[in-house]
């Protein structure tokens, strides 16, 4: 062999270990979250096609169908499309990524957080959706689990969701 097949055999073996590290340090970066609400449900709140934010109160008339959470009946006042809206990869990212939520915060118990917003991902059949508390940071997937965000990632979030909704 020459020195040109063997720096390409090198380079090509390097490309192969880097881009295998790279991939563990993404699967590590989100195992939590995994365990938490599933597989699927993360796959969804990363690559569903369809996103919708949904603007909530406990009860009242809507002409949307309400969504019930824990035996509570949420009214849906105002939904709003959002999957192309700019930012939403990085919320994505940010939902979906270990570091960002604060894992030994004690919980309250359930029923006792009033969700004030939610983001619906969908991917036809499949959806999941998250809900917000707004104030404390609380986020939760429907009929799941509930952890706690940091406070900057709940501060983005809320911004982002109150510029969605002066649109």
């Amino acid at each position: 062999m020459n020195r040109g097949t063997i720096a390409t055999l090198v380079m090509v073996l390097l490309g192969a270990v880097m881009a295998s590290y790279a991939w563990w340090h993404q699967v590590q970066r989100g195992k939590q979250i995994h365990q938490t609400w599933g597989t699927t449900a993360v796959q969804l709140i990363r690559h569903a096609p369809q996103v919708e934010v949904l603007w909530l109160q406990n009860s009242g008339d809507s002409s949307h169908p309400p969504i019930q959470d824990d035996g509570r009946h949420y009214t849906i006042w105002k939904k709003k499309d959002v999957t192309n809206v700019p930012g939403l990869v990085h919320a994505r990212h940010a939902l979906i990524s270990d570091f960002n939520y604060l894992w030994d915060a004690d919980t309250p118990s359930a029923g006792s957080t009033t969700w004030g917003y939610a983001l619906r991902f969908s991917d036809d059949p499949n959806s999941c959706t998250l809900f917000f508390e707004h104030k404390s940071g609380y986020v939760k997937l429907l009929n799941g689990q509930q952890v706690l965000l940091h406070e900057k990632i709940r501060d983005s979030l809320l911004e982002f969701i109150n510029r969605l909704e002066e649109t």
